[in-house]
């Protein structure tokens, strides 16, 4: 196997997108199956309390990757912490429906 020869700064960026594009992936995947279970129930409650911060994530994330493809790397962003929050607002949904 050839060893690695480009340099880790050259890379970082592809490493972030790719790491964008996995938290878009499993933030659908969980709106997908909470919203099909409680729709399935006939209860669409949950669904929209998981659409909502999955839509407001889904929209900060893809603003986050259409910044990284054009280069706009910057160390700290306000987006990860939105992101963070609405994967917050999207547990505490899922916990409080699993209790009633």
């Amino acid at each position: 196997m050839k060893p690695f020869t480009g340099d880790p700064i050259e890379t970082q960026p592809e490493r972030t997108r790719l790491s964008w594009q996995r938290t878009i992936v499993s933030l659908l995947i969980v709106v997908a199956v909470g919203g099909l279970k409680d729709v399935a129930e006939g209860q669409p409650r949950l669904t929209i309390a998981l659409a909502v911060p999955g839509l407001v994530a889904l929209f900060v994330m893809t603003s986050r990757q259409r910044q990284l493809r054009h280069g706009a790397l910057t160390v700290m962003t306000w987006q990860p912490v939105v992101v963070m929050l609405c994967v917050i607002a999207m547990a505490v949904a899922l916990i409080v429906a699993s209790q009633v």
